[in-house]
């Protein structure tokens, strides 16, 4: 993904820049510490911090001639978390246009959507030690997102009182026999990415009513939790047409990642 900002994509370049603020910082803390009796002051140390994070770290900034100064970015940002990866960092928080985004919507009156608001309260309520609610938000996310999405394929094709009949069977009969059929006519992809994940929702929902059939909820990690939400939320934009919703990468917990 490309970034609102010039990028150098230049590893070396990098690591000789740190190699050189680290001397002179080092240096000047020589001085400090020994001759003006600074002793618990400690050098930077060579570690394993990725190349990106010091930079930012020390504000480190360039530019051209009397350009502007510019951030120095010799990478494109990313977060590693455990086994998942997030590219394009930038890109999931708030940006300029989005704000322009936010204003039009506003301006023609526009409500946030009722699925992805769902979504947020799942994870707001996942992160405040509420599993089994999160759980329930994020289900009925979902069936939002079906409902929907039969009434835009059926509403034309047959009349409304049988429409009004098949979105009244249970969710579990409209993701097994009408939204997978549909899924695979429309070409949407849920079947081969994130259907696993809305049937073990699916799951999770009856236990979250039936807490004495299984502890799967309770076994549930942050990064599973995550994983759910990610699909889900993709799953959403696909069947009601919407774009996915931003989602900076969590920082909470075991999830707690740093920009590579």
């Amino acid at each position: 993904m490309g970034l609102d900002q010039p990028y150098q994509e230049a590893p070396e370049l990098g690591r000789r820049v740190v190699e050189e603020i680290r001397e002179t910082v080092n240096l000047i803390l020589r001085f400090v510490r020994d001759d003006y009796g600074q002793h618990w002051l400690r050098p930077l140390s060579q570690d394993e911090k990725p190349v990106q994070n010091f930079l930012d770290d020390v504000r480190a900034e360039w530019r051209e001639a009397t350009n502007p100064w510019k951030r120095l970015l010799i990478s494109h940002m990313g977060v590693s978390i455990k086994g998942l990866c997030f590219v394009g960092v930038v890109k999931r928080y708030l940006e300029i246009d989005d704000w322009h985004t936010i204003q039009r919507a506003i301006g023609r009156k526009q409500e946030p959507s009722s699925g992805f608001a769902l979504l947020s309260d799942s994870r707001e309520r996942y992160y405040q030690g509420e599993p089994r609610i999160a759980i329930i938000y994020l289900n009925s996310a979902l069936e939002w997102a079906v409902q929907r999405f039969l009434q835009n394929q059926l509403s034309s094709k047959i009349p409304s009182e049988a429409l009004e009949k098949v979105l009244n069977q249970t969710h579990a009969r409209l993701l097994d026999d009408w939204v997978l059929p549909l899924d695979r006519t429309v070409g949407l992809g849920l079947e081969h990415r994130e259907w696993p994940s809305i049937k073990k929702i699916q799951r999770l929902r009856r236990e979250a009513g039936h807490p004495a059939t299984s502890n799967e909820i309770g076994a549930l990690t942050d990064l599973d939790f995550v994983k759910l939400v990610a699909d889900a939320s993709t799953a959403i934009a696909k069947l009601s047409g919407l774009v996915a919703p931003k989602v900076p990468p969590p920082m909470v917990g075991t999830l707690a990642g740093g920009t590579e």
